[in-house]
């Protein structure tokens, strides 16, 4: 008997800088628009500092969202904020422990979301997440790649849910379709492991 499809819900907090909000480009933005149009329950918070990064994870937590989704700018170290904070990994893990749970997915829309470092340091921190969603390209991702890659990702959840044997599937139909080396890492009570296995970063 094939496992019950769990709902699909979305927060998706974007802090990307100044010039991307005024140029449009809010993957973040993009990825609730298409959650509307398939009537996926979503919220979408713009959190311009620290503080409302908290508020948006204590909200999504509060509110049971299966999915966080954090649109911004990062590299091998950590995330920045649009009020040009930096947030290394092992900090933005303890902000998310609240929120943080076996049967919940975090998206990590921006460069090293997919990174090996990402999930050493939740480790680090008592962060587990069942899914942690990513680009491991050395080079970045950019904005139209993360708009397909999500609408991808989201599409395929919202049709097959959160397992791996799905997940491992939707990846390689990213991978396919947008260039940018997307993975997840799943934690499975001991590490986490990591699709596609090429993806070392």
């Amino acid at each position: 008997m094939p496992e019950p499809v769990q709902a699909l819900s979305v927060l998706i907090a974007e802090s990307v800088s100044r010039d991307d909000f005024y140029d449009r480009r809010t993957d973040g933005y993009a990825a609730n628009e298409i959650l509307r149009i398939q009537q996926v329950r979503s919220d979408y918070r713009l959190v311009l500092d620290r503080r409302l990064l908290v508020r948006a994870v204590n909200s999504a937590a509060a509110q049971n969202f299966t999915v966080f989704h954090l649109s911004c700018h990062g590299d091998d170290d950590g995330i920045l904020l649009a009020d040009e904070d930096f947030v290394d990994w092992l900090n933005l893990g303890v902000l998310l422990r609240g929120y943080a749970r076996m049967d919940r997915a975090l998206v990590l829309s921006c460069c090293s979301g997919g990174y090996v470092g990402v999930t050493k340091a939740f480790e680090k921190s008592g962060v587990f997440f069942g899914y942690v969603f990513g680009s491991t390209s050395v080079s970045g991702v950019g904005f139209t790649d993360c708009c397909l890659a999500w609408s991808i990702l989201y599409s395929q959840i919202l049709e097959y849910g959160l397992s791996a044997a799905n997940l491992r599937k939707t990846l390689d139909k990213i991978n396919y379709a947008v260039p940018g080396d997307f993975s997840y890492r799943r934690w499975d009570g001991q590490t986490y492991l990591h699709y596609p296995a090429f993806a070392a970063r």
